[in-house]
């Protein structure tokens, strides 16, 4: 049985390709604007949907898509209790956690580990012998950029590609060292807190503002970027 996962980001809509319960292709980025096209629907019988959008926003995207298919939802069959997260309330523990608890569990045996996703909202998320520890959610980079701008008279800019460190010397320089230097600091103030009280946490990262990261981390964690698809890969061989 061939599927076509989903996942509705806050930003993008991404999408992938599973044929015998495999990771097959990364599509990518597609636009959930227009159905998807013909040549791509034969290629899948099924859709399983990972969405941090409402019920009622994903429901009425994928109806955009014109998909004509059986659609699961990750929420269908993979409560928040079956990746040991109890009791955490309303909005519900994200669909895209639970995949990613799901994929630690199939590629490692560690009691501890943590996993840090950089998108346009970041989370991280922290287990501890089969429960769930403790997360925090935080604004990705790009969304500083732009909520600074909006919020304030700051002019509004585009973050760099690379990192801005050092003292600013223009009021762009300075946002863009103040906003890059704080958010590593927060990144790494946060991991700090879970690594005072836990011994031997294994730490991933995934998303899509991993490179930009990657120097100041990279001894830190280990990067797995298509973290959410093995998430996808292990449910789709339970179901």
């Amino acid at each position: 049985m061939s599927w076509l996962g989903l996942d509705f980001g806050s930003t993008n809509l991404k999408a992938a390709l599973f044929k015998n319960n495999t990771l097959y292709k990364k599509i990518g980025k597609i636009d959930f604007t227009e159905p998807l096209p013909d040549d791509l629907k034969d290629e899948f019988d099924s859709v399983l949907v990972s969405s941090s959008k409402s019920e009622g926003t994903t429901n009425a995207l994928i109806g955009g898509l014109q998909l004509n298919k059986k659609i699961i939802t990750v929420s269908d069959i993979l409560t928040s209790e079956d990746v040991c997260v109890h009791d955490y309330g309303e909005p519900a523990f994200g669909e895209d956690r639970r995949l990613y608890f799901l994929a630690m569990k199939n590629m490692i045996s560690d009691n501890n580990f943590g996993v840090i996703s950089f998108g346009t909202v970041c989370t991280l998320s922290v287990w501890t012998k089969d429960t769930f520890y403790g997360g925090n959610l935080f604004p990705g980079r790009t969304s500083i950029y732009k909520t600074l701008g909006r919020a304030t008279s700051l002019p509004e800019i585009e973050p760099n590609v690379e990192m801005s460190f050092g003292r600013g010397s223009s009021c762009v320089s300075s946002v863009r060292s103040g906003i890059d230097m704080g958010w590593i600091a927060m990144i790494k103030e946060l991991k700090s807190l879970y690594d005072s009280e836990l011994d031997n946490i294994t730490w991933f990262v995934t998303g899509g503002d991993y490179n930009c990261v990657a120097n100041h981390i990279k001894d830190e964690c280990v990067n797995e970027p298509d973290l959410l698809w093995k998430g996808m890969e292990a449910l789709i061989s339970k179901i």
